[in-house]
């Protein structure tokens, strides 16, 4: 059992410090709001008491925070959540951030469970965070500091959260997913890349236990059937961490409109510094969600 327990809580417990590192050098939440880097800091419950640490930016439309309960102007375009990857943190898109900001756009980042600020020990690979995403997104509505449409994006964890969060949220028309794994049980089996079949099955199934999920229900190809809204996928062809064949297989399950923008001389982290390149990815992208409304 304790060969068992240690090789599920590979699959769980994320090495955070990088992230946490990187956010830290970015400043404190007071430093930052200070500073104007960010507009508003929130501390959001999950359903199973896990407090999600979210930095909001307002789109330099509506140069003011909203009251509690409060509509967001209309000049806002609507919302952006952006997700990190694994062993990062929300100061991975906070440039990002910043240039949607100044595009008309509201802008949520929120710490997944067990990485930056948020609390939380394990992570779920998106089945207990794409509940965390839909938390923040009600929250923040209910309280006036998002808009709808809502829009994500998520690189590697944070693209397989992003398209977990979007099959269930029927407010989200968009989803840009950069590098995502197929799902825990694809993505996990690298991790466990040299233990038997036998031994792996009995590790993921106690990660589950250990962390209080189901791994099956973090599928992110089953999400992928499941979108009512449009799919773009990045990936780089020479990715050796989340290998492309992953993001053929998601894209193979989900419904037009769909799109893979492969990388031909791309590893993994494909979107590190592209903030320019990611801003017309996204624009296209709500240029489809809209003419699929019309």
């Amino acid at each position: 059992m304790a060969d068992i327990d240690q090789q599920a809580r590979m699959l769980i417990v994320p090495a955070a410090l990088p992230g946490r590192i990187m956010q830290a050098l970015k400043g404190t939440d007071e430093e930052l709001l200070g500073k104007e880097k960010i507009h508003f800091t929130r501390r959001i419950p999950a359903p199973d008491g896990t407090e999600i640490h979210v930095w909001g930016l307002r789109s330099a439309a509506r140069p003011r925070e909203a009251g509690a309960g409060e509509a967001p102007p209309a000049r806002s375009r609507g919302t952006m959540v952006l997700l990190h990857g694994l062993m990062t943190s929300s100061s991975w898109f906070l440039k990002l951030g910043q240039q949607l900001s100044q595009n008309g756009w509201d802008v949520l980042l929120p710490d997944l469970r067990a990485h930056g600020r948020s609390g939380g020990q394990y992570i779920t690979w998106g089945a207990k965070e794409k509940i965390d995403v839909r938390s923040v997104v009600d929250h923040c509505l209910a309280e006036g500091l998002a808009r709808e449409p809502i829009y994500v994006v998520g690189s590697s964890l944070g693209g397989m959260v992003a398209i977990q969060y979007a099959a269930i949220d029927p407010r989200c028309r968009g989803v840009l997913a950069l590098a995502p794994p197929a799902g825990a049980r694809e993505i996990c089996r690298r991790i466990l890349l040299m233990a038997s079949e036998a031994a792996y099955a009995a590790a993921l199934n106690r990660a589950g236990v250990i962390a209080g999920f189901d791994p099956d229900e973090a599928s992110t190809v089953r999400a992928a059937a499941s979108l009512q809204c449009p799919l773009v996928l990045v990936h780089g062809w020479w990715d050796i961490v989340v290998p492309y064949q992953h993001s053929q297989a998601i894209l193979h399950a989900a419904r037009p409109p769909k799109k893979l923008i492969r990388q031909v001389l791309q590893g993994h982290g494909a979107d590190f510094r592209r903030e320019k390149w990611l801003v017309r990815q996204i624009e296209s992208l709500v240029k489809t969600a809209r003419a699929m409304s019309v």
